[in-house]
This record gives structure tokens, sequence and C-alpha cells, in this order.
């Protein structure tokens, strides 16, 4: 399980990094991604912070993609990204503010 939220953080950096820059950035951030310290030494443990990272920036992505354009199916996917994290740790309340900011 752990390794799929990995594979799913990698998508969403991939995501993120073609939409803003290209496919040239998708593919360097997901090669910093795959290649990061902390994901070779933290990503094979069962413990939340794969889960934390994934939600929380699919949290913040969904809540952008709300900003550019509201409509009631976008809103309900920020409120299942949020829920998720709220879920996953009980620490992810200090994402409201950033939210707001």
């Amino acid at each position: 399980m752990i390794a799929l939220l990995g594979v799913g953080l990698g998508a969403l950096i991939w995501w993120w990094a073609r939409r803003l820059w290209g496919d040239a950035a998708a593919l360097l951030a997901v090669t910093l991604y795959a290649l990061s310290p902390t994901l070779l030494a933290q990503g094979a443990l069962a413990t939340s912070d794969l889960a934390v990272s994934l939600f929380f920036l699919a949290a913040v992505t969904t809540y952008w993609r709300m900003l550019e354009r509201v409509s009631p199916g976008r809103v309900l996917v920020c409120g299942l990204a949020a829920g998720a994290l709220f879920l996953t740790k009980m620490s992810c309340v200090l994402v409201l503010p950033m939210m707001v900011a």
C-alpha cells in the first residue's frame, strides 16, 4: 500500500510540473522525486508520511483548481481531498491558514 501511495504522489507531482512548465520539467520533477533520499529511506516504512504528502498535495491542488473556476464538482473533490488529509494526520489543520493565505 505504501508503494501505491508513492506512485500516486509521483503521478501528482508529474501532473503539477507538466501543467506549469511542460513535459521536460515534469520528467525532471519525477526524476528528482524518485531519487530523493527521503523517499528512498522512508518510502518502504509503513508510516503516514507518504499518505500525508500525497493528500496534502492533492488538497492544495484541488483547492487551487477550485479557485480557478468554482463548480459543485470541484468543491466536492476539494472537500474529499481535504477530508482525506484530515483523516491522515491530526496536525493537518495547519493547511487551513495556508489555503486562506
